[in-house]
């Protein structure tokens, strides 16, 4: 079994702060730092800034193309609601289990503007993120969310 220089990664920490000073090499070959080539491993990435926020922030622009393919599909209401639960939602719970994602923005990707409300023949369906909340400990700012339900609810039309 041969180690592969190319395909491991490097970070040097300084009082906190990732430095690209130093550089590690095996046989000549160097090796990477995490500045330079980020790693990505069960659908989380970690890079130099050591924070989830890029991360938070990117999932929540793919989720502002992703509905704006199926708004602009033209699919009617219920198929639009079919994507949006088997296609989008699997896609986004993920990464809001993976990150230490703030409840706040948990609230704010489901207020989004998303096929959250179609009227169709009579009916509504609207879909709900139902978080499971962590408690509050000692000098922490804000709850996190560390998973969930999706609901599906469906009712009379809304006048």
């Amino acid at each position: 079994m041969r180690f592969k220089p190319t395909k491991s990664r490097s970070m040097v920490l300084r009082k906190g702060k990732v430095v690209d000073k130093f550089r590690f090499n095996i046989a000549d070959t160097a090796i990477p730092s995490i500045s330079e080539k980020p790693v990505k491993s069960l659908g989380k990435v970690f890079d130099c800034s050591l924070r989830d926020t890029t991360s938070i922030q990117s999932t929540c622009t793919e989720l502002d193309g992703w509905l704006k393919s199926v708004d602009k599909s033209g699919l009617p209401g219920k198929f639009k609601a079919w994507v949006y639960q088997h296609g989008i939602l699997p896609r986004i719970l993920w990464p809001l289990l993976v990150y230490a994602v703030p409840i706040s923005t948990v609230k704010t990707l489901e207020r989004r503007d998303r096929p959250g409300v179609y009227q169709q023949e009579g009916r509504w369906d609207e879909f709900y993120i139902v978080p499971n909340r962590c408690c509050k400990e000692r000098g922490q700012e804000e709850e996190e969310w560390t998973g969930g339900v999706v609901l599906l609810r469906t009712g009379p039309a809304r006048r």
